[in-house]
This record gives C-alpha cells, sequence and structure tokens, in this order.
C-alpha cells in the first residue's frame, strides 16, 4: 500500500491523476511485486526470485473449477494458480530463464571461503611468530656501552617481556631509536 497525506495526495493526483487509483489503497500482488523489483531482502536459502516463484511446486494450494457460464473446455484457475501459455497442438512454452545457482553452488563458495579465510590467518600468523627473547635480550643489553646500568636494562627487558607488542616494535627500531625508547622508558620509571 502506497500511504501518504491529504496535501501530498491532493498534489500527485492533480499531477498524474492516474496514480489515484493506487495511493492509498491495497495494491493486489504487491509481495510478488515487490520481489521482482528487489524489494525482497532475504537471503541464502530463504531467498525468492521471480524464477523460484515460477518454479514454486503446486502444493494444492490452487484450486480449479468450472464455471456455469463458461463453455466446456475451459477452466478457471482459483487465487494462487499460474497460467501457463499453450499453443494449438497442446505442447507448452518455456520461457523460463536458468535457474540461478543452486544451494550446492553456494555451500562449494561458502567452503572455499572459509579455507581462504583459515589460510590468511595461518599466514599471518606464520609473519608474526613469537618474540624471540634471546635476541630481545641482547639488543638491551648491547645498548650498555651507551652508558645504561646492567640493571636499568633488566626493567626495560622485563617491560618488554611482559608487551609482545613493544616488544616487537623495539626490534623494529634502529639503534639510535632504541636508546630514545630505553631513554623515554626509563625516564617515565624515575
Amino acid at each position: 500500500m502506497i500511504t501518504c497525506d491529504a496535501k501530498t495526495y491532493q498534489e500527485e493526483v492533480m499531477a498524474h491523476r492516474k496514480h489515484a487509483d493506487y495511493l492509498n489503497k491495497k495494491i493486489d500482488f504487491y509481495d510478488e511485486l515487490a520481489i521482482v523489483v528487489g524489494k525482497d531482502t532475504a537471503t541464502g536459502g530463504f531467498s525468492k526470485s521471480y524464477v523460484d516463484l515460477e518454479n514454486e511446486p503446486d502444493n494444492g494450494d490452487s484450486t480449479e473449477f468450472v464455471a456455469d457460464n463458461v463453455e466446456e473446455g475451459e477452466v478457471e484457475k482459483g487465487k494462487n494458480a499460474v497460467e501457463s501459455s499453450t499453443t494449438g497442438s497442446g505442447i507448452s512454452k518455456s520461457r523460463k530463464r536458468a535457474r540461478a545457482p543452486s544451494t550446492a553452488d553456494d555451500s562449494v563458495l561458502t567452503d572455499l571461503s572459509d579455507q581462504l579465510r583459515d589460510i590468511a590467518v595461518t599466514l599471518k600468523e606464520i609473519n608474526r611468530g613469537p618474540v624471540d627473547y634471546t635476541a630481545l635480550y641482547n639488543e638491551v643489553m648491547a645498548l650498555t656501552v651507551e652508558g645504561y646500568s646492567e640493571d636499568m636494562l633488566a626493567t626495560a627487558f622485563d617491560h618488554l617481556c611482559e608487551n609482545e607488542k613493544t616488544a616487537r616494535g623495539f626490534l623494529a627500531k634502529n639503534a639510535r631509536l632504541r636508546k630514545l625508547w630505553i631513554d623515554g622508558f626509563l625516564f617515565s620509571q624515575i
């Protein structure tokens, strides 16, 4: 249903007289139309397209009946029936499009996606690896030549062992930046 206030209704009807038939009135087959024009937002196994609606099996919801005023051989269909076109020879024409990828294709893509995600996570962890604490200790203690006491450097090493990200950053720095980091750390400890 397309609803609007009185002022908007008047403006719309003035501009487009035929719209009066649709404004503030229930639209027949609105749900089916919404699927065709893309308002349907269901995903995965719950989604339907116009192809799914055409190919739904008949589960007895539609009823066929013959009206009294209809010639013999003509059949009227009930509310949910789908019409089909036939040629004079009785062979039905099918203009249906090919179905969208099946759920089997979806599961293959999902499995592939999961495997790629696992590979990416594994590669990140391989590149990251554990911190080499021996190398970290050697790099920190190499700063004794800069005039730092072994006790002060041991405190900095303990701090780096407790903070893996900081330790990785320390190891990535050059000698001058490592000295600046040690100066800042020791100054903050005073």
